[in-house]
């Protein structure tokens, strides 16, 4: 297995732990820990792509701790410039390019939950139960793979990389005119984040839908308990507060 970390996972104890389990990872370089140079695996310049690939020492500065050996490999070229670590230490197995494209995956991958807390509003919970949540989750992923399918296919039709069109603008105005078309806004108060808010030129009138989903938590649950449901099954459609909802969130 290759597992692919934030900079903030690149201390020596853990690289120690993850060797000990047989685990190979790449890191981006955490300036804090210290490294000294034991060899010079590499080294590559040109215009579009320049690397240098080191073998190091790193940690093993504070007393009761060994160091441990990593690569240590900066690539930069237009646009980019970034140093990753890794403990697979022959550079046939894993090349600096290949090295850089797995980071870029994992970028992508932030990138997407990005987008799906600020632009799709993920970042504000509507309920408190788990099992509302957990369908808040998968229904906002779900819209995400259905954006993204038509941001490709505009993409390509447009003749242009998928990337060049911007999320933050793209998934509002697809929504909205979603919206439009099926004449679905009706009496809706669509709720997005500040950013798809000023981003959306055809944004629908203002109003929480936060009130609208807890009045219907509300009916719901007296709707359960009325019909002979538990109190449990009620609390499926218990409203959660916007205090509760941003408590909860710093804790995370």
């Amino acid at each position: 297995a290759l597992i692919l970390n934030d900079r903030y996972y690149a201390k020596p104890k853990i690289w120690q732990q993850v060797a000990a389990q047989g685990v190979w990872m790449i890191s981006r370089h955490n300036r804090t820990v210290k490294k000294r140079r034991l060899a010079v695996n590499a080294q590559l310049r040109s215009s579009e792509l320049s690397y240098d690939d080191w073998l190091v020492e790193m940690g093993g500065s504070q007393a009761g701790t060994s160091p441990v050996q990593l690569r240590w490999v900066r690539i930069w070229g237009p646009g980019f410039d970034r140093t990753l670590i890794t403990n697979v230490l022959e550079p046939e197995r894993l090349t600096p390019e290949q090295m850089m494209a797995a980071y870029r995956r994992r970028w992508s991958v932030e990138r997407m939950y990005l987008a799906m807390k600020e632009v799709l509003e993920l970042n504000h919970l509507y309920n408190c139960s788990p099992a509302a949540v957990g369908q808040q989750v998968y229904a906002t992923a779900i819209l995400y793979n259905t954006l993204r399918t038509s941001q490709a296919q505009i993409a390509a039709t447009a003749g242009v990389a998928a990337e060049i069109l911007s999320v933050d603008k793209l998934f509002p105005t697809l929504i909205d005119h979603y919206l439009q078309a099926t004449s679905f806004h009706s009496g809706l108060r669509v709720r997005m984040g500040a950013s798809a808010r000023r981003a959306s030129p055809h944004h629908l009138p203002g109003g929480s839908a936060r009130s609208t989903l807890a009045a219907r938590s509300h009916q719901r649950s007296s709707v359960g308990e009325a019909q002979g449901g538990t109190k449990e099954t009620a609390l499926l459609y218990r409203p959660c507060s916007r205090d509760v909802i941003q408590l909860d969130t710093r804790r995370q």
